[in-house]
């Protein structure tokens, strides 16, 4: 790894003498896959908000991708107890407790949300041992396990 680090920054410094329209392209990009290379092999997860009682609106998914990928390679399966997050890392289970009913279930994400208007996704099933499918959202709040 160091050696790729090394072998990047050189090659960065190496087209300084170029014109300021080269520059840019040839030094964002190897200090960009520097970024990606250390976020990787630390194993956080970059620009996520701390989840120790995130509170903010769930949705669920289910009918029209049953049987499709999953972010992490799985097959989607509305019935499983998982759920889609923005920044989480694949596998990590949390609780997920509806403020207005106080029910929890832990779930596990598999997935990524693409945006972040909402904290979670989860699948139908898990909606509905919460009791939102009704509503369709609800406010919650995640914890660790």
């Amino acid at each position: 790894m160091l050696s790729t680090i090394s072998t990047l920054l050189l090659s960065t410094v190496n087209f300084v003498a170029r014109p300021s329209r080269e520059i840019l392209h040839y030094l964002i990009s190897p200090l960009a896959t520097v970024a990606i290379l250390c976020s990787a092999f630390t194993g956080t997860a970059q620009a996520c908000s701390a989840m120790n009682g995130q509170t903010g609106i769930a949705s669920y998914y289910g009918p029209g991708f049953q049987g499709r990928r999953t972010a992490n390679g799985e097959v989607f399966d509305m019935w499983a107890m998982t759920a889609a997050h923005p920044c989480l890392p694949m596998g990590t289970k949390i609780r997920v407790t509806v403020v207005e009913t106080g029910r929890t279930l832990i779930v596990t994400v598999n997935d990524r949300l693409p945006s972040r208007r909402r904290v979670l996704d989860l699948s139908a099933g898990a909606a509905r041992i919460l009791g939102i499918t009704a509503q369709g959202i609800a406010t919650v709040q995640l914890s660790p396990t």
